[in-house]
């Protein structure tokens, strides 16, 4: 019973902090000066990060990755509808961890790109409109 116990609060944790990590970045997508803050210090060093291991593979990383993660979510979905046939109790540690992949991957998205999305716009040279005579 205990054990049980430490299991859930484990996934229970998990769960709250991705959360949590979800609310903070949408609250930066929200405001622009501090979507601004965290494209300009966190997510392009993300990016260059990421980027710069990508290059040294001679195929696409994101494929393989987008590929895998597809594989892994359709792996997932099928465990949980024959843990819901089988047995109930392991039903609920699928959705756990269905619910923990679905968390980490939108968090990722939004750390990564999403942000980017409501920074304040930037005036460009050949935006502006010149009076003709």
């Amino acid at each position: 019973m205990q054990k049980k116990k430490k299991k859930y609060l484990k996934y229970i944790i998990s769960l709250s902090i991705l959360l949590v990590l979800l609310m903070v970045l949408l609250i930066f997508r929200i405001n622009s000066s501090l979507s601004d803050f965290f494209c300009l210090n966190i997510s392009s060093k993300l990016v260059f990060l990421i980027g710069s291991f990508s290059s040294l593979l001679p195929f696409s990383l994101f494929e393989i990755v987008f590929l895998g993660l597809c594989i892994n979510l359709l792996l997932l979905v099928v465990l949980l509808i024959i843990s819901l046939i089988k047995n109930r109790s392991l039903f609920i540690k699928r959705l756990c961890n269905l619910s923990l992949f679905i968390l980490i991957i939108l968090d990722v998205y939004i750390a990564v790109s999403g942000v980017s999305y409501q920074r304040s716009e930037i005036e460009l040279p050949f935006q502006k409109t010149y009076k003709t005579l």
